[in-house]
């Protein structure tokens, strides 16, 4: 089977699988890459592809690429090549011998306490758009919402009722997260002046709970560059300002506060409890108070001693 033929197949399956748009985009740029190399080789049918031919274009990349984006990179290639051998388009699945690249054991570092004070107290609340941004930046914080699951949050996703937010994650899987208190009153004082803004400029009534200047769905590179002037507006340099990094803040300072990794888990959205793990990093003094706050042995409502 051609290479090509092969490609349109998987993303058939892939699309029939109900997977993400932007999903799809990075199979077909990564299988085309992938391409480029068999084709480098003389390679024009998917069943003349040898592990060898993998293990270079693999090689190749290591020179291009971080570790990180390698593993991607293969992950989508041996996904690629699991459908074919599935499928018996290939006889023999040439993948299924080759290692995963290591990937870096990267944290992206979260916000401390004084660069969210600095963040949260830099926005004009008199205005919408200034109220808007202040409240982006308090539901990123409260929740640890991605940017995508952000913009794509509608009104009526907000069950305030039980405070309950019902979010579409990765893979267009629904969660619930919860709403506290505070973030609860900021969203009902942003809708009353979204309702207003909304009324005045004659504007349509957008379902999306963000919306821009002209009332339609806020995008999240709109998102990214809102907190991305605040960072540069403010001087914030010790750590990158993004909308991410408010993801990590959240589950840093959910745990510092007493909440439990598994639950952290479930309100981020991870399918595995270990890339939960790579979220947080304590420093020394953060380890030293919550051994002061939990270790049994000085917890003065039981003594053995």
């Amino acid at each position: 089977m051609l290479l090509s033929e092969s490609k349109k197949r998987f993303l058939r399956r892939c699309i029939a699988l109900n997977l993400a748009g932007g999903t799809l985009i990075k199979y077909d740029r990564t299988l085309c890459r992938f391409f480029e190399t068999c084709t480098s080789r003389n390679i024009q049918h998917v069943e003349d592809i040898t592990a060898n031919d993998i293990r270079v274009h693999l090689a190749k990349l290591a020179k291009e690429v971080n570790p990180n984006t390698l593993k991607v990179y293969f992950d989508t290639i041996k996904s690629y090549f699991n459908y074919l051998y599935r499928d018996k388009i290939i006889a023999e699945n040439v993948i299924a011998s080759i290692e995963t690249p290591k990937r870096e054991e990267k944290i992206i570092p979260a916000f401390n306490r004084i660069e969210i004070d600095t963040i949260l107290n830099s926005f004009d609340k008199n205005s919408f758009l200034g109220f808007r941004n202040y409240t982006i930046a308090c539901t990123l914080f409260a929740t640890g919402l991605r940017r995508a699951e952000l913009s794509a949050l509608y009104i009526n996703s907000i069950n305030f009722d039980v405070n309950i937010i019902k979010v579409i994650g990765k893979g267009k899987k629904y969660r619930d997260v919860p709403l506290s208190n505070t973030l609860r009153k900021v969203i009902l004082k942003y809708l009353q002046k979204r309702k207003e803004y909304v009324a005045e400029h004659k504007l349509f009534k957008s379902p999306y709970l963000i919306i821009n200047k002209d009332g339609e769905k806020l995008g999240v590179s709109a998102i990214s560059g809102i907190i991305a002037k605040i960072g540069k507006d403010e001087n914030i340099t010790g750590v990158r300002v993004s909308p991410h990094t408010f993801r990590h803040t959240f589950a840093k300072f959910f745990l510092l506060n007493g909440g439990d990794l598994f639950s952290l888990q479930k309100i981020l959205g991870h399918s595995d409890i270990e890339m939960t793990k790579r979220y947080v990093e304590m420093n020394e003094v953060e380890l030293k108070i919550q051994n002061d706050k939990f270790n049994p042995f000085d917890n003065t409502s039981w003594r053995y001693y």
